[in-house]
């Protein structure tokens, strides 16, 4: 278990374009907080902002390999509460859980 909350100690680095792919979205509108890594290197990102549906399927859309000329952004498929959740406390936060299989 890891808990990283600076994005340059981010080793992974498809997981690290995605993180600051999504942090450039509407000049900086989310900001980076922290990735727990699980004992299984499973990973839920968590991010300042309510993050929307489409800029989740760009991240998800991120951190594929298999990306061609043909592969669409809008393809992704995401379920909130299985792929992604919102909290609300202080601050609205988007938790964003890698997919089952995908490891740090």
């Amino acid at each position: 278990m890891a808990i990283i909350r600076e994005l340059n100690k981010v080793e992974n680095n498809k997981l690290h374009d995605a993180i600051l792919l999504t942090t450039l979205v509407d000049n900086n509108k989310y900001k980076f907080i922290k990735v727990y890594v699980d004992p299984n290197k499973e990973c839920a990102v968590y991010f300042k902002g309510l993050l929307s549906y489409k800029d989740i399927q760009a991240f998800f859309f991120n951190l594929r390999d298999d990306i061609t000329s043909s592969s669409r952004i809008e393809d992704e498929i995401v379920k909130i509460f299985k792929d992604y959740s919102y909290e609300h406390g202080k601050d609205y936060i988007t938790v964003i859980y890698t997919k089952d299989g995908w490891k740090y």
